[in-house]
């Protein structure tokens, strides 16, 4: 059905098999080899949006070799959404033989997602095509893998490990919905509410995990002291609550390893929102 349906049914199909993932990947992948140009535009297209799952990577590596461009451009566009050790040497391969501006704009945008130094270097060494576009996309992979490199590896919250020391937490919530969050809370020792906020304590034996089983909560936040922003300014003051011993038990307790990223987020402040 979705190989024959026009782009109005085949939007609500794939939302259809996006409730069905598992069963939808195994599908897509099986028939991706041989579909026509649109349906296999389709079936890359559902896959990238089903995630990275192995046998989504396995059936769009060689698409990439296929006669048809469209069909190899939205493998590749698939692909630049997926984590997987074969991808970046497949994408480079196809960058190589590639000769369409338009084919080297795709694959140069997947390579910035998923390349590391072998795909900076392939980048660099590119000799210009005297296409604009191609070249701004070539200069922000580039910039992408840098910093993705310059990043090292990414730090990830482990949700099952128990702080060493108690944390205060806070919980937000719909107005009107906090005692009832607050009885769902209850091992977590929580103090009198506020509109639509929920304060409490995490410490062992409870997790992380825990504290974000309850579905009544909108989010959860560590609280750190207030500072008061002083003569150094605004970036100071943020630099040095980040570096507080405060937001270091938080940092210890749930990334034991690799690089922290950190996202600023202000309240009210129009375009600017957040910072990274």
């Amino acid at each position: 059905m979705l190989a024959d349906a026009d782009d109005d049914l085949g939007v609500k199909l794939e939302r259809a098999l996006l409730r069905k993932p598992d069963s939808a990947s195994k599908a897509a992948a099986l028939h991706l080899a041989g579909a026509a140009s649109a349906f296999a535009v389709r079936l890359c297209r559902l896959l990238s949006k089903l995630g990275s799952r192995e046998e989504s990577v396995t059936a769009l590596l060689p698409t990439l070799t296929v006669d048809d461009s469209r069909t190899r451009r939205a493998a590749a566009r698939a692909l630049g959404n997926m984590q997987d050790a074969r991808i970046e040497d497949a994408l480079l391969a196809a960058w190589e033989k590639a000769t369409a501006p338009e084919e080297r704009k795709v694959l140069a945008d997947a390579l910035g997602k998923t390349g590391g130094p072998k795909a900076l270097r392939a980048l660099s060494s590119a000799e210009p095509r005297g296409d604009a576009l191609l070249d701004k996309k070539q200069t922000r992979a580039k910039l992408a893998i840098s910093r993705t490199i310059a990043r090292g590896d990414h730090a990830e919250i482990d949700t099952s490990r128990r702080p060493k020391v108690a944390l205060p937490i806070v919980w937000r919530c719909r107005d009107g919905l906090e005692e009832m969050l607050a009885t769902e809370l209850a091992d977590f020792a929580t103090r009198k509410v506020t509109p639509g906020r929920v304060p409490g304590t995490l410490e062992s034996p409870l997790t992380l995990a825990r504290a974000l089983e309850p579905r009544l909560a909108l989010s959860l936040a560590f609280p750190l002291p207030e500072l008061r922003i002083g003569k150094a300014g605004l970036a100071a003051t943020i630099v040095a609550a980040i570096l507080s011993s405060d937001a270091a038990a938080v940092f210890d307790a749930f990334t034991p390893k690799g690089t922290i990223t950190v996202r600023l987020s202000f309240t009210g402040a129009g375009h600017q929102r957040a910072l990274a």
